[in-house]
């Protein structure tokens, strides 16, 4: 299962927390986030499942929006409400004052990480070094304050804001310089992210709804997951239709024309067995007509297996492998037949070996390029639902694949070839990357 679920983040969990919740509700490790949250911070946290995982440092806007809440009157070490109260003070100003101070810090501006934070300084998070009693030198950074709203007042000396934001923004620090602006001490007691991103409180699900949807199915579950283009939302479209594919260093036709070249090439060894053997009485009827048929409808069914693939999955590797498997078949086979015909002593315990052989090799070189699909791989339960599991799976294929081919290859020019060594090597390429895939699954992977 890929895709990104929107959590809402529950107050004291921090976000590795989370993250280990949904391994458990998942069940799967390939799982990350984007933004972390302080543990008494609640809201929007992107997590990225599966194959989506890869797409963590690809959203492009990192805007994000808070709802936090300044109260006056004290300070604290990490300063917000769950640190140690450093100061004290009288409180001497109030909402006018906060209106009044409030538009200069919107705009661009550079901000001190807090020591309290996950920022490295030398490989050390500042917060172990804070928790040690240790304050090193920090580095402002650019940041950006978008816009800051004034929600009202829920408490006594506390004060809501709504605060859009760019990436790597300190709402405890904004809060503190707002305060220090008015005269004031003060701190945060309540942070709610409620936007990041492209992603809104909207979008976001309880850890509740999430193992509810578990519970109820991987359809409902699904259901939660929103796609990986999604992170792309904020662009305008682009829609690209080449009318040419560029592959092994020349042009070749797309879809359409391959399927209709491998036509050709097929209909046209059944045309020409048909012609010789209604010329020439060398040639069984069986021959003439049923592998030019058998051919046609092996290249129909490849086709259609294709096809059933949707857009999204559609797969180019795949798709060049299936569509001139066909007319290569046919190739040999019309080459094999024509050459009997003739009266050619052609070794046909020899030439198809070797012809697997060489279908081993290449479609060896071919298994760790194709994705996911349904219709062509090593198609096992944990292969189709963790997008790591099909590529580690698919590498060993191909390896093993290559190997079989190029045994096969010299031990059919030889004439040392069997059924029962052709059997040793299919089971090899079959068994041992399946054992190998569950192994996987079995880790978690």
């Amino acid at each position: 299962m890929q895709g990104i679920l929107i959590v809402d983040k529950p107050t004291d969990w921090t976000s590795f927390d989370v993250i280990a919740k949904l391994r458990g509700i998942l069940g799967t490790r390939k799982l990350g986030h984007s933004g972390t949250l302080d543990p008494m911070a609640t809201g929007v946290l992107p997590v990225f499942c599966g194959g989506a995982s890869k797409a963590v440092d690809l959203q492009l806007d990192h805007t994000k929006a808070y709802r936090a809440v300044l109260r006056l009157g004290t300070r604290t070490d990490t300063g917000d409400s769950t640190g140690t109260v450093l100061e004290t003070a009288p409180v001497t100003a109030g909402e006018r004052e906060l209106l009044d101070v409030l538009p200069q810090f919107i705009g661009p501006q550079m901000q001190t990480p807090p020591m309290y934070s996950a920022v490295k300084i030398n490989g050390q998070p500042l917060y172990k070094m804070a928790r040690q009693g240790i304050e090193v030198e920090r580095k402002a950074r650019p940041i950006e304050i978008l816009h800051i709203e004034y929600e009202g007042s829920p408490a006594e000396n506390e004060y809501t804001l709504m605060v859009r934001c760019s990436k790597g923004t300190y709402i405890r620090v904004l809060l503190e310089d707002i305060a220090a602006a008015m005269g004031q001490k003060g701190t945060m007691s309540a942070l709610r992210r409620v936007a990041a991103g492209v992603y809104t409180e909207a979008d976001a699900h309880t850890l509740e709804e999430i193992q509810a949807a578990k519970d109820a199915g991987p359809a409902a579950l699904e259901a939660l997951m929103l796609p990986v283009e999604s992170v792309f939302e904020s662009l305008p479209l682009l829609v690209v239709e080449p009318l040419l594919t560029y592959r092994f260093g020349r042009v070749q036709e797309t879809l359409h024309k391959a399927v209709s070249k491998g036509l050709r090439i097929t209909v046209g060894y059944a045309l020409l067995l048909m012609l010789l053997g209604c010329v020439r009485e060398w040639l069984a009827l069986g021959t003439v007509f049923g592998l030019p048929l058998f051919i046609l409808a092996l290249h129909l069914v490849c086709f259609y297996a294709e096809s059933r693939e949707t857009k999204k999955n559609r797969n180019p590797v795949l798709r060049t492998v299936l569509l001139w498997f066909c007319p290569a078949v046919s190739l040999l086979g019309g080459a094999v037949t024509l050459g009997t015909g003739l009266g050619y002593e052609m070794h046909i315990s020899t030439v198809v070996p070797v012809f697997v052989g060489l279908l081993f090799l290449i479609l060896g070189n071919y298994l760790p390029k194709i994705r996911q699909n349904r219709t062509m791989g090593i198609k096992l339960p944990w292969t189709l639902q963790s997008e790591e599991n099909w590529t580690r799976t698919h590498r060993l294929s191909g390896f093993l694949w290559v190997l079989c081919g190029l045994v096969m290859i010299p031990l059919s020019l030889l004439r040392l070839w069997s059924g029962w060594l052709f059997g040793a090597l299919l089971a090899v390429m079959v068994l041992i990357p399946a054992v190998y895939s569950y192994a996987l699954h079995r880790k978690g992977i």
